[in-house]
Protein backbone atom coordinates (compact mmCIF):
# COMPACT_ATOMS: atom_id res chain seq x y z
CA UNK A 1 0.00 0.00 0.00
CA UNK A 2 2.66 2.47 0.95
CA UNK A 3 4.36 1.66 -2.16
CA UNK A 4 1.96 3.01 -4.15
CA UNK A 5 1.48 6.61 -2.29
CA UNK A 6 5.40 7.07 -2.45
CA UNK A 7 5.07 6.90 -6.04
CA UNK A 8 2.75 9.77 -6.26
CA UNK A 9 4.57 11.48 -3.69
CA UNK A 10 7.10 12.93 -6.05
CA UNK A 11 4.52 15.20 -8.01
CA UNK A 12 3.88 16.69 -4.27
CA UNK A 13 5.63 20.24 -4.24
CA UNK A 14 7.71 19.68 -1.10
CA UNK A 15 9.51 23.28 -2.44
CA UNK A 16 6.74 25.20 -1.74
CA UNK A 17 5.64 23.63 1.64
CA UNK A 18 9.93 24.20 2.35
CA UNK A 19 9.54 27.56 1.76
CA UNK A 20 6.28 28.32 2.94
CA UNK A 21 8.01 27.04 6.46
CA UNK A 22 10.60 29.02 6.51
CA UNK A 23 8.65 32.33 5.34
CA UNK A 24 6.55 31.72 8.85
CA UNK A 25 9.04 30.66 10.69
CA UNK A 26 10.73 34.16 9.82
CA UNK A 27 7.47 35.94 10.53
CA UNK A 28 7.37 33.33 14.05
CA UNK A 29 10.52 34.70 15.12
CA UNK A 30 9.74 38.52 14.37
CA UNK A 31 6.55 38.02 16.68
CA UNK A 32 8.69 36.79 19.21
CA UNK A 33 11.13 39.37 19.48
CA UNK A 34 8.15 41.72 19.64
CA UNK A 35 6.79 40.07 22.62
CA UNK A 36 10.59 39.34 23.84
CA UNK A 37 12.34 42.82 23.64
CA UNK A 38 9.29 44.95 24.35
CA UNK A 39 9.90 46.94 21.50
CA UNK A 40 6.50 46.30 20.11
CA UNK A 41 6.09 48.74 17.88
CA UNK A 42 2.34 49.06 15.99
CA UNK A 43 3.97 50.33 12.51
CA UNK A 44 5.94 47.25 12.24
CA UNK A 45 3.06 45.07 13.15
CA UNK A 46 0.68 46.38 10.76
CA UNK A 47 3.14 45.53 8.32
CA UNK A 48 3.40 42.46 9.41
CA UNK A 49 -0.94 42.17 9.56
CA UNK A 50 -0.70 43.85 6.00
CA UNK A 51 1.97 41.57 4.73
CA UNK A 52 0.05 38.07 5.81
CA UNK A 53 -3.57 39.16 4.92
CA UNK A 54 -2.14 39.46 1.48
CA UNK A 55 -0.53 36.36 1.32
CA UNK A 56 -3.67 34.46 2.97
CA UNK A 57 -5.80 36.36 0.23
CA UNK A 58 -3.32 34.94 -2.14
CA UNK A 59 -3.96 31.33 -0.50
CA UNK A 60 -7.34 31.61 -0.67
CA UNK A 61 -7.85 32.00 -4.82
CA UNK A 62 -5.09 29.70 -4.79
CA UNK A 63 -7.33 27.25 -2.57
CA UNK A 64 -10.46 27.59 -4.82
CA UNK A 65 -8.23 27.00 -7.94
CA UNK A 66 -7.44 23.65 -6.36
CA UNK A 67 -10.36 22.84 -4.84
CA UNK A 68 -11.84 22.66 -8.06
CA UNK A 69 -9.61 21.46 -10.02
CA UNK A 70 -9.80 18.41 -7.52
CA UNK A 71 -13.26 18.60 -7.71
CA UNK A 72 -13.29 17.73 -11.26
CA UNK A 73 -9.61 15.36 -11.43
CA UNK A 74 -10.11 13.42 -8.51
CA UNK A 75 -6.68 12.73 -8.14
CA UNK A 76 -4.26 12.06 -5.40
CA UNK A 77 -1.73 15.16 -6.92
CA UNK A 78 -4.73 17.52 -6.98
CA UNK A 79 -5.77 16.72 -3.07
CA UNK A 80 -2.35 16.72 -1.99
CA UNK A 81 -1.90 19.94 -3.52
CA UNK A 82 -5.58 21.08 -1.87
CA UNK A 83 -4.03 19.71 1.38
CA UNK A 84 -0.55 21.91 1.56
CA UNK A 85 -2.64 24.48 0.34
CA UNK A 86 -4.93 24.55 2.93
CA UNK A 87 -2.05 23.89 5.76
CA UNK A 88 -0.49 26.83 4.40
CA UNK A 89 -4.04 28.69 5.05
CA UNK A 90 -4.34 27.60 8.53
CA UNK A 91 -0.55 28.59 9.01
CA UNK A 92 -1.51 32.34 8.09
CA UNK A 93 -4.74 32.08 9.55
CA UNK A 94 -2.30 31.34 13.12
CA UNK A 95 0.24 34.02 12.17
CA UNK A 96 -2.43 36.41 11.98
CA UNK A 97 -4.22 35.51 15.14
CA UNK A 98 -1.19 35.84 16.85
CA UNK A 99 -0.55 38.94 15.66
CA UNK A 100 -3.83 40.41 16.06
CA UNK A 101 -3.32 39.77 19.83
CA UNK A 102 -0.12 41.46 19.97
CA UNK A 103 -1.46 44.64 18.26
CA UNK A 104 -4.67 44.25 20.65
CA UNK A 105 -2.19 44.06 23.97
CA UNK A 106 -0.54 47.70 22.57
CA UNK A 107 -3.76 49.30 21.55
CA UNK A 108 -5.45 48.18 25.13
CA UNK A 109 -1.82 49.05 27.02
CA UNK A 110 -2.15 52.36 25.23
CA UNK A 111 -5.42 52.69 25.83
CA UNK A 112 -4.66 52.27 29.68
CA UNK A 113 -2.28 55.04 29.60
CA UNK A 114 -4.27 57.37 28.02
CA UNK A 115 -6.61 57.21 30.36
CA UNK A 116 -4.52 57.86 33.14
CA UNK A 117 -3.19 60.72 31.49
CA UNK A 118 -6.61 62.50 31.28
CA UNK A 119 -7.85 61.12 35.15
CA UNK A 120 -4.69 63.15 36.06
CA UNK A 121 -5.55 66.33 34.17
CA UNK A 122 -9.41 65.80 35.20
CA UNK A 123 -8.31 65.67 39.08
CA UNK A 124 -8.13 69.20 40.60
Amino acid sequence: MYRNLTNLLPSFKFNDLNIFQYHYDSIMFKLHDFQENGSKNVDDIEKLIDENSSEHQLLLASFKESMNLFATERSMDTCLQSLNISIQLASVRSTLMELYKAYCHILEKEVVHLRKICQKDNVP
